[in-house]
């Protein structure tokens, strides 16, 4: 157990801060390039920014330092359920994960190797864990 919060405090500090640190980056270039183009985008107010970044920290740890895709639709088991899942959804949500679920899993209990989603990559999954990530609860469409 100490290990794994270990792994989970370390992905945080080394994926999901890095992650945090690009989105700034590139929301600031963009109000940098807005301006230079004589476009007029409001000023997110420091209360916003704050709800956005604190939305993208929980997806990022809910998607790239979750060990078991624990509260998604990829943990292993049977169904999705509302205590499954980390964030309260309305009923007509869980029936369309639960519809995306039966879709992933087929008739198998799990769809993760090595807590990745079994379709990403050799290539994809080295690049994840070479930035830190230690999860990959995530598929591509």
């Amino acid at each position: 157990m100490f290990n794994s919060t270990r792994r989970i405090k370390k992905c945080d500090k080394n994926y999901c801060d890095k992650i945090k640190k690009e989105t700034y980056k590139i929301r600031k270039n963009m109000y940098k390039d807005a301006k230079k183009k004589g476009i007029n985008i409001p000023k997110m107010t420091k209360e916003d920014i704050d709800k956005g970044d604190k939305l993208n920290h929980e997806q990022c740890m809910a998607i790239s330092c979750n060990p078991g895709c624990k509260g998604t639709i990829f943990e292993n088991g049977k169904s999705i359920t509302k205590e499954r899942l980390r964030i309260p959804y309305q009923e007509e949500r869980r029936k369309n994960l639960s519809k995306q679920r039966r879709k992933l899993f087929g008739k198998r209990l799990t769809v993760l190797q090595n807590n990745f989603y079994e379709k990403y990559s050799k290539k994809e999954i080295e690049k994840y864990k070479k930035n830190g990530a230690i999860s990959g609860c995530l598929y591509h469409y």
